[in-house]
């Protein structure tokens, strides 16, 4: 995967581009299952029984490497897909790039968006921003976002 799932933030862009690169290689696979299955036929068409066995051999081993192939390949898929479903209907800037913020890092991440729109200015150290409880902001944040998951990882996304 192009992003680790235990990152605290995810750009909306990894994610397709994960899903984009699965899919195309869902897609070859398919395609050499294809050719392959073409190619027995014409074996056993050509050859009487017992004939070109080797051949038939070594190309139904490729068929069943492929079907194993295929199968992790969508297992690594459909939690991509769930979370692209889930996101394109609340996320306008899903293509563009949304963030998926990791559900343990969303109280620094609340101090650090508080910063960067200019709420606050200077050392945190200092009052009175010391006393500005970061968690209860950040639970208040968390009503303009929704919850999304991904294996056993919670993201909150808008």
């Amino acid at each position: 995967m192009s992003f680790d799932l235990s990152e605290n933030v995810i750009d909306s862009r990894d994610i397709i581009a994960e899903i984009e690169r699965l899919e195309s290689e869902i897609e070859d696979l398919e395609t050499e299952k294809d050719d392959l299955e073409t190619d027995i036929a014409e074996i056993r068409e050509e050859t009487d029984l017992g004939e070109g066995d080797e051949s038939l051999a070594d190309q139904y081993k490729r068929a069943a490497e492929i079907d194993d192939e295929l199968a992790d390949l969508k297992e690594e898929l459909k939690p991509l897909k769930d979370i692209e479903d889930q996101c394109e209907g609340y996320c306008d800037d899903w293509r563009h790039g949304a963030s998926l913020i990791s559900e343990n890092y969303f109280t620094e991440y609340t101090e650090e968006l508080a910063r960067d729109c200019g709420m606050i200015t200077g050392d945190s150290c200092a009052w009175p921003l010391n006393c500005i409880d970061w968690d209860v902001a950040a639970d208040e944040l968390k009503q303009d976002y929704t919850t999304v998951e991904i294996d056993d990882y919670t993201f909150y996304v808008r």
